[in-house]
């Protein structure tokens, strides 16, 4: 499959040009796929290149006035490298990936402020940024993106696997909270994240016993300070 994505995109580059919108979407497909596939070298190396070209298209243009499928494509490909940067541990350049995504959604929303895809983007930097953060342990400012990203996955029909991720950035919200001794808060959203966790995953469910055994470990702490 990757030799024929490839095949594909060298046909077009050289028919089309290398900057031609059928091209570029050929090329997304291609990355997005070795990402899918955790081919993390080769994605990579293709989400460089490529996010080179979608951000040529944007040259001198307002984020507010770009093209979406253009915007929209250039902000999925850096959050994806993102991703795959900080998992090898280049936490500066991913975190510096993922602030300009913030910034280039949520300049785009301030004009378009109804666009619901861009709206999830912003939800997913923000929650990796946070992660960046978390890692240095720099939580006070973790929290606040963990904060948005789960204001942003609030939409008028939340469920599934992005009703999951909210709850994610939730509990690792919550985790932050707690490590900062702000329990009240932290206890809170643990109690929110375990009985949202049992409904949708069962109440034996790794995920639901770790956002309960939260909830106990908190409240202990809690009637130690009394």
């Amino acid at each position: 499959a990757v030799r024929l994505y490839r095949t594909v995109v060298k046909v077009r580059a050289k028919l089309l040009g290398a900057d031609h919108p059928h091209t570029l979407e050929d090329r997304y497909d291609l990355a997005m796929y070795l990402f899918e596939k955790c081919m993390t070298d080769d994605a990579i190396g293709e989400f460089y290149p490529l996010m080179e070209l979608l951000e040529a298209k944007l040259q001198g243009v307002d984020e507010r006035d770009a093209d979406p499928q253009v915007l929209l494509q250039l902000v999925i490909c850096a959050t994806k490298l993102g991703e795959l940067l900080r998992a090898k541990g280049s936490l500066d350049e991913a975190e510096g990936l993922f602030r300009r995504v913030y910034g280039q959604c949520t300049n785009r929303l301030e004009a378009n402020p109804g666009d619901e895809l861009l709206s999830q983007e912003l939800a997913d930097a923000s929650y990796n940024l946070a992660l960046c953060l978390m890692q240095r342990d720099q939580l006070e400012e973790a929290i606040q993106y963990f904060k948005v990203a789960s204001e942003r996955s609030t939409g008028a029909c939340v469920e599934g696997d992005q009703r999951l991720m909210q709850l994610k950035a939730q509990f690792l919200m919550a985790m932050c909270l707690n490590e900062r001794d702000k329990l009240g808060a932290a206890l809170k959203l643990f109690k929110v994240v375990a009985y949202e966790r049992s409904i949708i995953l069962g109440p034996r469910h790794k995920e639901t016993l770790a956002a309960e055994e939260m909830v106990e470990e908190v409240m202990r702490k809690i009637q130690l300070d009394l």
